[in-house]
């Protein structure tokens, strides 16, 4: 029943007219195949976004037809942004920057005055709450996590080859969660060991090394995937049932194995772990950047995660 819910919810309202109809088309068409096109999980977050933002502002007393004025309008974007908790920055920030994409599709097409997109960022919300960000901070977590692979009971051992190989790319590669789900088998090079990530996050394509330890990790998953019929015969990683495997199942295998292990993480602390540990080693940092696929080093900075006494111990070794 909530799935079924959740799909209503991500329809358009009703009570849109048909120039805010026809115009959110054209903008998730733009975000998808314009001239910048967004990455598939912005499209999705932000068509998400600015659905839900009409629904929970309007949905208790529907207007007859929202238009495009009513939505852009700063006290109804004020008053629905502060339906949410302070607490909930993703939510606040997430839907605002739909409204300013929307915005700045509308002011090209000549629908909108540039002023509006002035007026939405000067209400851009601030962060109250700090973020939770989990690592691995050790070797012992890293490898409680691989022993909760083996320790835990799966319907079919396909399952377990698998956890082992998304664990072992996302350790050794920093790569992100839909980065990893949009792999193909041609985007991995053992020859020349290299690991090609195509329109990650900012549409942008990367390459990354493939280490000897990540090679024989794949190599093993893969050798039991040819065992399997996948419906989607390019996917690096499907799932049981042959299908892509997408970026909500990990984040359920994290779950599940964190609880298994006794270690909090999650894909994206999983990959906070690899620049923390390389960085730690003495890794430069602009490598680190890189393969991290970050615009700004200071993105990469703020990935780092070492503890207290990583800190102590480094400090006594120096000069």
């Amino acid at each position: 029943m909530p799935r079924t819910y959740e799909r209503k919810r991500m329809i358009p309202p009703e009570w849109w007219d048909k120039d805010l109809r026809a115009y959110f088309e054209l903008w998730v068409l733009d975000m998808k195949q314009g001239m910048q096109p967004y990455a598939p999980t912005t499209v999705r977050t932000f068509k998400r976004r600015f659905i839900l933002y009409t629904r929970n502002g309007w949905e208790d007393d529907p207007p007859k037809a929202l238009t495009l004025d009513d939505v852009f309008h700063t006290p109804n974007v004020y008053r629905v942004l502060s339906m949410y908790s302070v607490e909930s920055f993703s939510n606040r920030h997430n839907m605002l920057y739909s409204l300013i994409s929307f915005a700045k599709f509308l002011v090209s097409m000549g629908q909108l005055e540039p002023t509006v997109i002035d007026s939405l960022r000067r209400l851009r919300p601030k962060r109250v709450v700090p973020a939770k960000k989990t690592v691995l901070k050790n070797l012992d977590q890293i490898t409680s996590l691989k022993d909760a692979i083996q320790r835990k009971r799966y319907e079919a051992d396909y399952s377990r080859h698998l956890d082992h190989a998304i664990v072992d790319t996302i350790l050794h590669t920093g790569v992100r969660n839909a980065e990893l789900c949009n792999l193909d088998l041609d985007d991995v090079d053992f020859v020349q060991n290299v690991i090609t990530i195509r329109l990650g996050k900012g549409r942008k394509t990367r390459r990354v090394g493939l280490s000897a330890q990540l090679k024989q990790s794949l190599q093993n998953y893969l050798t039991i995937r040819a065992t399997k019929a996948p419906r989607d015969s390019q996917a690096v990683f499907i799932n049981r049932r042959g299908s892509r495997i997408k970026t909500a199942d990990i984040t359920r295998r994290f779950l599940k194995l964190s609880k298994v292990a006794g270690v909090e993480i999650t894909p994206h602390g999983l990959r906070r772990t690899f620049a923390t540990r390389h960085a730690e080693a003495g890794r430069p940092l602009h490598l680190i950047q890189k393969a991290l696929g970050h615009t700004d080093i200071r993105t990469t900075q703020g990935y780092l995660m070492s503890d207290e006494q990583a800190v102590i111990n480094a400090m006594q070794g120096w000069d």
